[in-house]
């Protein structure tokens, strides 16, 4: 059942493999529980609300696959509202600039990293995910959740990092051959330059905040960033007012 569950969230679903992994986890600890969420759920009656929304949307999707009512009487908490962690242009060109001038194989390829996040909006998984053959001139072809796909583009300065880094490297295959974790890492150790905790998402929020200071309408936002639902988006803008539209962000 575990099996058939995770090529479900996989193939069906397009969750990320950490999603996938997390959700695993708690579903086993369902079934341990003969299914029964509200006992399942208590034993997390302390942790916070963030954390109870995974562990019940897990069971949520697991009782959707296996057809189970229960799916529908589960009701997740509110989110608690929180001011998230963001690279902003005051923080991206110093810290692009410092990055740049470290002559390294390592220090190009987290180059490459941090402004393909910041300046096209992807997340970390389509990141990770980048094949040399969903590459064409300026243009990447992403493969979002849901296995929906869309298309960035690159300005032309940061198409020729990414062919120096394709060619010098010999890429035939995978962009980045490494795990979130050690993406994660990477980023995570760029804080000292910025005197504050960041993660891979915080170049994603960079990037809406960017768009947004410079009027890209909502719904533009939306098909760059490849939400779905509208009030994703609005999640990213809440500290910042929008309006028209956008061309040549970065060149």
């Amino acid at each position: 059942m575990t099996t058939f569950y995770i090529n479900y969230l996989k193939n069906i679903r397009g969750l990320a493999h950490t999603t996938i992994e997390l959700y695993t986890k708690y579903v086993h600890q369902l079934i341990e529980c003969e299914l029964d969420y509200q006992i399942a759920i208590k034993q997390f009656e302390h942790n916070s609300n963030a954390t109870k929304r995974i562990i019940l949307s897990a069971y949520k999707s697991f009782y959707k696959f296996i057809n189970d009512e229960r799916c529908s009487q589960i009701v997740l908490p509110r989110k608690n509202k929180k001011v998230c962690s963001y690279v902003s242009e005051q923080d991206y060109w110093p810290l692009v600039g410092q990055i740049g001038a470290i002559n390294s194989k390592k220090s190009r390829r987290l180059l490459l990293i941090i402004r393909l996040l910041y300046e096209t909006g992807i997340r970390s998984n389509e990141l990770l995910s980048i094949n040399k053959q969903d590459i064409n001139n300026n243009e990447i072809i992403i493969k979002g959740k849901g296995n929906k796909e869309r298309i960035i583009y690159l300005s032309l300065n940061l198409k020729e990092l990414l062919y120096e880094y394709i060619n010098n490297g010999h890429i035939d295959g995978l962009l980045f051959k490494f795990k979130y974790k050690n993406l994660y890492k990477m980023i995570s150790s760029l804080s000292k330059y910025l005197n504050k905790k960041i993660s891979p998402h915080s170049f994603r929020r960079g990037f809406a905040s960017y768009c947004i200071n410079r009027n890209t309408n909502l719904y533009t936002l939306s098909q760059m960033m490849g939400h779905v639902d509208l009030n994703t988006t609005k999640n990213y803008i809440c500290n910042y007012s929008y309006a028209h539209e956008m061309s040549n962000l970065f060149n």
